[in-house]
């Protein structure tokens, strides 16, 4: 069966009115949760169908204002999707209010994310000084929240790559705007992406945080969902929960958004463009290879199981973030936007998308707007990106 772009467009429509009703009731618990779906929400509106776009403004500010954050992450979520909608040109009246949201959510994160270490008893855990300066934490290090065999879970306490992809993303949008041309920002956007590179380019191929795989003519990469060892005994002393195998699809499109934010900052005639445009390249064509079921043709939010912590419902939603990404990179990067017209690229937006139709008792979480948002990307990319 075929599906046309208005069959597309009429699903999205049936899928947001399921969406929003789950937006508005879910808990402020999951506050990151609800950020990440409005950011979804915003490419409804710009591709699919803006009719409903200035009533719901008031309401996502109140969902962000119920808070809810409680790790230095949950506010990157919510920052990016305030920035995007302060440009968006779809709320009128409301684009100093979610500027407001940007700039609060960056600062939490940057009064509280790079000092992980610096908040840390460092004669406790000595073991696990970072490796290299500049990077952010989720939560800074204690008792309970630590890379050790002995702490609450094996998310707390970490260097993991959402985080650090996330303040990288935030503090390069928030710089195209130029309402937030503020150095500080810049300064510390350019030191998470020192941090990163760096931790990319480990020569220790079990532990860099980029898995770089192939050769001429396909090149592919997958990002990490952590880092895993620590400065005092590098490729010895190791993340208890790290697993050098595990990819989320949230981090591949976090890192492309990142470096499609940063070319636009720096231009084409920056040195450092070809390298970071290589970079996406691998990252689309990894993630097309490491995190697509051969059979199916689905995304998979994460490979192999289980789920970091057990936490399935905040990893299902890696599907939506990398869509959210893919499609920022098809209309913002000309080279990427030829790229993502292969038949290749669209065949895996289709597939996708005709799932969300064809077969809406797929295995998907256990949260209903996580699996809507999930859903809602994948049409509005199939509306935006097929021919």
């Amino acid at each position: 069966m075929t599906a046309s772009r208005d069959d597309y467009r009429a699903a999205a429509k049936a899928t947001y009115a399921e969406w929003k009703a789950a937006f508005l009731d879910e808990p402020k618990v999951f506050f990151w949760r609800s950020g990440h779906a409005f950011d979804s929400a915003l490419d409804y509106f710009l591709e699919v169908d803006a009719g409903d776009a200035q009533a719901f403004a008031e309401r996502a500010v109140a969902k962000y204002r119920e808070g809810g954050g409680a790790w230095y992450d949950d506010f990157g979520w919510w920052g990016i999707a305030g920035e995007r909608a302060a440009l968006s040109n779809l709320f009128d009246g409301h684009d100093a209010t979610f500027r407001e949201i940007a700039r609060e959510c960056w600062d939490k994160m940057a009064g509280y994310a790079p000092f992980g270490w610096a908040k840390a008893d460092q004669k406790r855990f000595a073991d696990y000084r970072p490796l290299f300066d500049g990077g952010v934490w989720n939560h800074w290090i204690d008792e309970a929240c630590n890379p050790g065999p002995t702490a609450r879970d094996g998310l707390c306490g970490r260097q993991n790559t959402v985080t650090n992809a996330l303040f990288l993303t935030l503090g390069q949008r928030l710089h195209l705007d130029p309402a937030f041309r503020d150095p500080a920002i810049w300064s510390l956007a350019e030191k998470e992406y020192g941090f990163l590179t760096s931790w990319f380019g480990l020569p220790d191929a079990r532990l860099a945080l980029l898995y770089a795989y192939g050769g001429p003519p396909v090149e592919r990469a997958v990002v990490r969902e952590r880092v895993g060892t620590f400065g005092p005994a590098a490729g010895k002393v190791t993340d208890a929960a790290y697993r050098p195998d595990l990819a989320w699809a949230g981090d591949q499109g976090l890192v492309l958004g990142a470096l499609v934010a940063r070319m636009r900052n720096l231009g084409e005639a920056s040195p450092e463009y070809a390298a970071m445009l290589r970079l996406a390249r691998r990252l689309i064509a990894g993630t097309q290879d490491y995190l697509v079921e051969a059979d199916s043709g689905l995304l998979k939010p994460w490979t192999p199981e289980p789920a970091p912590g057990g936490d399935d419902d905040d990893y299902w939603t890696g599907p939506a973030v990398y869509l959210r990404y893919l499609l920022n990179a098809y209309r913002e990067n000309a080279s990427l936007e030829a790229d993502l017209q292969n038949p290749a690229i669209r065949a895996f937006v289709e597939k996708n998308a005709r799932a969300v139709i064809e077969n809406p008792q797929r295995r998907q979480s256990g949260d209903t707007l996580v699996n809507r948002t999930n859903d809602l990307a994948f049409l509005v990319a199939a509306v935006a990106m097929l021919p």
